[in-house]
């Protein structure tokens, strides 16, 4: 009797977690603040991803710094001072930042 509840708690843990792995689709290019933050470009080299961050100076010129973006079971996220988190959505190709807020691609 214990095998099978064993047997069913595993099933069924198993389950759920698997609802939650996500196969990781990560944004590309260049994107833009709708709120004013800082751009972002995410780049692919070979193996690894990173984001580099445009940060504005106050003399209006602009400083870049590259992140590692991490990836997890659950998803990505930017590994800069803190963990920024990304959410990608590849439907609508919209993109938010947590913090952060959303972000657009504009056509140049």
């Amino acid at each position: 009797m214990k095998t099978l509840r064993h047997s069913l708690l595993l099933f069924v843990l198993s389950a759920f977690t698997a609802c939650y792995i996500q196969t990781a689709v990560y944004p590309s290019g260049r994107w833009y603040s709708v709120q004013n933050r800082p751009d972002i470009t995410f780049e692919n080299d070979h193996d690894s991803l990173f984001a580099i961050v445009h940060h504005k100076t106050y003399r209006g010129d602009t400083c870049s710094i590259a992140y590692p973006v991490i990836t997890t079971n659950y998803g990505f996220y930017i590994q800069a001072e803190g963990k920024i988190h990304v959410f990608y959505d590849t439907e609508k190709d919209a993109l938010f930042l947590s913090p952060g807020g959303e972000y657009e691609r504009r056509l140049q």
